[in-house]
C-alpha cells in the first residue's frame, strides 16, 4: 500500500492532500499508562507502512477525549475504489473533527 501511495503521488495522480488507505481497528489490553498512539505509529512505520490516523477513544470501556495522531495535510482518503473526506470517515467512527479552511483534518475530539 505504501509503494502504491508513493507511486500515485509521484505520478501526479494524487494531490498531496489525498492518501490511499486501509482501515484497521484493534482492541488492546495493557497495565498502566502506555503511549499506545506513539507505539502503534512507530510499529506500523517500522514495518514499512505509513500512518494517517491513530486514535484511542475508549479506555476500560469509558469514552475519553481521544489520544490521537493525525497525518498533517490530509483531507481525502481512497480505498483504491472510491474517495471520501477524511473528516467524514472520522465522524462515522465516532469522532468530532476540527478542519482547516481546505477541509484538512487538524484535530479530533470525542463526539458530544
Amino acid at each position: 500500500m505504501k509503494f502504491t501511495n508513493k507511486l500515485m503521488h509521484a505520478g501526479d495522480v494524487f494531490e498531496s492532500f489525498k492518501q490511499l488507505c486501509e482501515c484497521m481497528q484493534a482492541e488492546i489490553t495493557a497495565d498502566g499508562e502506555v503511549d499506545f498512539v506513539g507505539i502503534i505509529k512507530e510499529k506500523m512505520e517500522s514495518a514499512g507502512g505509513y500512518v494517517i490516523f491513530v486514535g484511542i477513544r475508549e479506555i476500560d470501556g469509558e469514552r475519553v477525549n481521544p489520544k490521537a495522531y493525525v497525518m498533517p495535510g490530509v483531507s481525502m482518503l481512497s480505498t483504491g475504489e472510491s474517495w471520501c473526506l477524511f473528516s467524514d470517515a472520522l465522524i462515522r467512527l465516532g469522532y468530532q473533527v476540527e478542519e482547516d479552511q481546505n477541509r484538512r483534518v487538524i484535530n479530533v475530539k470525542k463526539q458530544k
